[in-house]
């Protein structure tokens, strides 16, 4: 069993190794390698950002992450959505995605974006799997690998409010 809980500093250590175990050990994205593990997270303590931790229950281990930073009042950008390796498979990854896209689902979001990276095809088709459809856009610092993908939730809240309503 897992809880889904708001980051706050004293996960910082956990968060960083467990990105430290994926990008660089498991897959290799060795120009991440310097200032990982001292990576902090200021940009989620501002208002709108959130970032969430996924915490075994029964080890009390941290086993992944989600968040978003916010782009504009009605676009937000998905950020660090990770699940360790031993944790895969077991439906946590979608327990974050939908923990995430439900809060900005109930904060009027109206389109969310996330970048991932060609070689993560796994990635690539669970964000496929959740509505997530490819676009050209860019954010950032990129390293040239990056591909962007856009989930429309006003759809999704349209579709939500005509249930409602037929209810």
């Amino acid at each position: 069993m897992i809880k889904i809980k708001k980051y706050n500093d004293k996960y910082r250590k956990e968060v960083n190794s467990l990105l430290y175990k994926i990008l660089i050990e498991e897959y290799g994205f060795n120009e991440f390698k310097n200032g990982l593990l001292e990576k902090d997270y200021k940009i989620f303590k501002k208002m709108k950002n959130r970032l969430w931790i996924a915490i075994d229950t029964e080890t009390n281990r941290l086993i992944g992450t989600t968040g978003f930073v916010c782009l504009n009042k009605k676009e937000a950008l998905l950020k660090l959505v990770y699940v360790d390796k031993e944790s895969r498979g077991t439906g946590i990854a979608q327990d974050l995605m939908n923990y995430c896209l439900d809060y900005l689902n109930r904060k009027r979001y109206e389109k969310v974006f996330l970048e991932t990276y060609h070689r993560l095809g796994r990635a690539k088709r669970f964000y496929a799997k959740n509505g997530f459809v490819e676009c050209g856009q860019k954010f950032g610092n990129t390293i040239g690998d990056e591909i962007c993908f856009v989930l429309n939730l006003k759809e999704n809240q349209e579709e939500m409010q005509i249930a409602e309503a037929i209810i």
